[in-house]
C-alpha cells in the first residue's frame, strides 16, 4: 500500500494565500467606507475635526478692503451706496457675506455706512462718504462799465448760501486768476461784483454750499455763463 507523505510548506503556502485574499478584501472595504464618509483630519494638533468644520470656521472681515463709495446729492430721500468688498482675493456677495446699514444718510453733511459681517463672515467696517447739498444755475449776466450783475435759480433746500467764480478765464478751478465771492444768503438770487470795464468777456460760475459748525460742503459747479463787452452771452458746460 502506497503511503503518502504530508507536504506542510505546501499548506503553509495555501494559508498564506488566503490570508492574502482575506488582507485585499479588508482594504478593499475599508476604501470604500472612508469614499462614502467625510475624511476625519488633523488641523493645528486637534484630532477628530472635519474637513467641512474647518472651512465654515467664523472669518473676521474687519480688515476687507471697502471700494466703490462715491459722494452722492442730496434728493430729500436716505441715500446709500453699492460698495464692493473684498476679503484677500475673494469678492464678498451682500446679503450672503455682510449686511449693510447706514446713519446719517439723508441730509447734507457726512453720512456713515456700515458692514456687518454675515453667516461664515464676523466682524463690522465702518466707513463715510459726502452727501452734497443740490447744485443750481446761472440765468443771466448783464454788465455795465465796471459793474457786472450775477444772477442765479434760488435753492433753498439743505443750502446756507452761494459761492460763484468769475475772471476772463475759462474754468473756475485756475485759482491764480479766479476771484470767488460767498453770498451767506440761501435766499438770495443775484449779487454784484467790480471788473475792469476793458475786460473782454467775463466767465462765471456758481455752486451751493452747505455749513456744518465750521465745516462746508460745496454741490458740484454749474455750467459757466460769459458776457462780452457787448453785453451779449454765451453759455457753456
Amino acid at each position: 500500500m502506497e503511503t503518502k507523505m504530508y507536504d506542510c510548506f505546501k499548506e503553509v503556502k495555501k494559508i498564506g494565500r488566503k490570508r492574502l485574499a482575506a488582507w485585499f478584501l479588508m482594504l478593499i472595504i475599508a476604501l470604500a467606507a472612508v469614499a462614502s464618509c467625510p475624511c476625519m483630519v488633523f488641523a493645528e494638533g486637534r484630532q477628530g475635526q472635519t474637513a467641512e468644520s474647518i472651512s465654515t470656521a467664523a472669518v473676521s472681515i474687519a480688515k476687507a478692503k471697502v471700494t466703490g463709495l462715491k459722494s452722492r446729492t442730496y434728493t430729500g430721500r436716505a441715500l446709500t451706496q453699492n460698495p464692493v468688498v473684498k476679503l484677500g482675493s475673494r469678492t464678498l456677495r451682500k446679503g450672503t457675506d455682510y449686511s449693510v446699514s447706514y446713519k446719517s444718510n439723508k441730509n447734507v453733511g457726512r453720512a456713515t455706512m456700515i458692514i456687518r459681517g454675515k453667516g461664515r463672515y464676523t466682524g463690522t467696517i465702518t466707513k463715510t462718504f459726502i452727501i452734497k447739498p443740490k447744485p443750481t444755475r446761472l440765468v443771466n449776466l448783464t454788465r455795465r462799465g465796471s459793474v457786472m450783475t450775477v444772477y442765479w435759480k434760488k435753492q433753498t433746500q439743505q443750502t446756507s448760501g452761494y459761492q460763484f467764480s468769475y475772471d476772463c478765464v475759462r474754468f473756475p478751478r485756475n485759482t491764480k486768476y479766479i476771484r470767488r465771492v460767498r453770498v451767506k444768503s440761501a435766499r438770495a438770487t443775484s449779487c454784484k461784483v467790480k471788473i475792469s470795464a476793458t475786460g473782454a468777456r467775463y466767465t462765471v460760475w456758481i455752486r451751493t454750499y452747505k455749513q456744518i459748525g465750521s465745516r462746508y460742503y460745496f454741490s458740484d459747479w454749474s455750467p459757466y455763463l460769459g458776457v462780452w463787452r457787448s453785453g451779449s452771452l454765451e453759455y457753456g458746460y
